[in-house]
């Protein structure tokens, strides 16, 4: 049992990289050791996930950001309302008006930079790159 367990580590070498990565950065934001059940449970969630679950968050991740890079674009500072003064608001405002009446801007602003097949197609071609790479 022992030699086919190292056996199934050594040929899934690359997945074990990103596993163990992956884990370090959960053991780093939560304070935790490995021995952590939470660590292991996060780590379940995510292998459990559909892989179409898992390319429609980051599709959903990967628009938001869009969509904040065209705010920073256009000046506009996104701060939280009990932090923001009112001038700052009429800024942002005025910003966002003139920032709407630009049609590349208010098709950004309104749709969607990324589609799923697109981002779906991107993802197979650079995990088969870094398969084909590091194999």
């Amino acid at each position: 049992m022992v030699k086919k367990q190292k056996a199934n580590y050594q040929k899934h070498e690359l997945f074990a990289k990103l596993y163990i990565n992956y884990v370090t950065e959960l053991t780093d934001h939560y304070g935790t050791s490995l021995c952590n059940p939470l660590i292991r449970r996060r780590m379940d969630g995510i292998l459990k996930q559909p892989m179409q679950q898992l390319i429609e968050k980051s599709l959903i991740s990967l628009n938001d950001n869009e969509k904040y890079l065209l705010f920073e674009d256009c000046g506009i500072e996104l701060k939280h309302p009990a932090v923001r003064s009112e001038e700052e608001t009429a800024s942002n405002l005025e910003k966002l008006k003139d920032a709407l009446t630009d049609p590349e801007k208010m098709q950004k602003f309104m749709g969607e930079e990324w589609d799923y097949v697109t981002i779906a197609n991107l993802f197979e071609k650079e995990i088969n790159r870094a398969i084909n790479q590091h194999e």
